[in-house]
């Protein structure tokens, strides 16, 4: 049976699964597709959507690795390779030692099921299938899980997905870009100074503040207004994880340009920045954010983590309250494109902006039926710059109407 690809526009992983868990991944492994294409029937009667089916029993820790299913239903007599085969090879995958899995068995042998159980089976389940039986499985099975990841995959103070969440969506970001030649920018941002603030209003304090900070973030983050209105903003996907104190990880999926990216950490510290409130106490803080990028900059998670850290402690040293890409070369752009934003904020001061009028005309007649205004940048009197630098700039930073 064809295995469902791995889509553009989204990709399951845990962070979206655990909205519910008829959204789950379900996994089968049967080569009876007649069996599998059954208990899908009952499973969408009790809500569940995503279901991947395969036949082949060759495949299957290959499809697994690709899919990353919530619970696996798996037969046990198969031709090639068996149940018992695949069994083994899923409790010694670090990724999958501890995923549900259903044995699916016409056997009454006992020293079969005892087998499966010694090589890690969670659970049994008898041919012919019964409907509510399957259902309640399922279902309790699930929530299991989704109660043990909740632990294990989401920090308890601030309810954003964790360190160990991030290596595992990376991991998902990354062959995405690879297969759709798509960027990746990973930001790392660090309050400035947060010791300063349990030291002032205390630990409990400490920590409402970070759950204020933590919800004023991801509001940010999920808006539609983070990026400019002349940027793609609809097909970036942005995710948010908190590390460790006042640290969190910011990556940005399906991006056009990398050096976008900036704009988001601009938007960062201006919300950063806005003042909090702790036991009638006016707190305010500023944010240092290192930027690295993929795959400019690195292949793999570790590069891209270590990378960005090294750029958030440079901007911490330089007095923090600002953004710093890890590149040279990217940070170069950056640095021309800031360089050019400024010296565009004065130019009306220094009345550099000039129109130019260029004559309609009717071409029968030669008379002049009107004109259009274009706007030219004679910055510094050194000459004029080109409409397509400084219009889009001018829009992005919302200093054109």
């Amino acid at each position: 049976m064809p295995i469902d690809s791995i889509s553009k526009n989204k990709t399951p992983n845990k962070k979206e699964r655990y909205h519910g868990l008829t959204e789950s991944v379900i996994m089968m492994v049967d080569d009876e597709p007649i069996t599998m294409e059954m208990i899908q029937a009952f499973l969408e009667e009790d809500g569940y959507k995503m279901f991947h089916l395969e036949d082949k029993s060759v495949r299957a820790m290959e499809t697994l690795e690709k899919i990353a299913p919530d619970i696996l239903l798996l037969d046990l007599v198969m031709p090639e390779v068996s149940g018992f085969d695949i069994l083994s090879a899923v409790r010694k995958h670090a990724k999958f030692s501890h995923l549900p899995v259903i044995i699916l068995t016409s056997s009454t042998d006992t020293e079969s099921k005892l087998r499966a159980l010694d090589l890690g089976a969670t659970d049994f389940l008898a041919k012919p299938v019964d409907q509510s039986e399957l259902q309640l499985r399922i279902r309790n099975t699930l929530a299991a899980k989704a109660y043990t990841d909740q632990l294990a995959y989401y920090d308890p103070l601030t309810k954003l997905p964790n360190r160990q969440m991030f290596h595992e969506h990376f991991n998902w970001a990354v062959t995405k870009a690879k297969r759709f030649n798509e960027k990746l920018a990973l930001l790392n941002i660090a309050l400035d100074d947060f010791g300063r603030i349990n030291a002032s209003v205390g630990l409990s304090g400490g920590d409402e503040i970070l759950f204020q900070m933590a919800r004023r973030i991801e509001q940010l983050v999920r808006s539609t207004d983070i990026l400019s209105h002349s940027l793609p903003s609809e097909s970036i996907d942005i995710n948010l994880f908190r590390t460790e104190g006042g640290a969190f990880l910011l990556l940005l999926e399906r991006l056009q340009d990398t050096t976008d990216s900036v704009i988001v950490a601009n938007r960062l510290l201006q919300v950063i920045r806005q003042p909090l409130q702790t036991a009638g106490v006016e707190i305010y803080l500023t944010a240092s954010i290192g930027i690295a990028t993929f795959p400019d900059e690195g292949q793999d998670c570790a590069t891209l983590d270590h990378l960005a850290n090294n750029a958030r402690e440079y901007v911490k040293k330089k007095g923090g309250n600002s953004s710093q890409f890890s590149s040279r070369n990217i940070n170069s752009i950056y640095e021309k494109r800031l360089s050019l934003e400024n010296k565009l904020r004065s130019a009306l001061k220094k009345n550099e902006l000039i129109l130019h009028y260029q004559p309609k005309i009717d071409i029968q007649t030669g008379a002049i039926q009107g004109v259009e205004a274009l706007l030219r940048w004679n910055m510094d009197g050194k000459g004029l710059v080109p409409p397509n630098e400084f219009i889009p700039l001018a829009e992005e930073t919302g200093l054109i109407i």
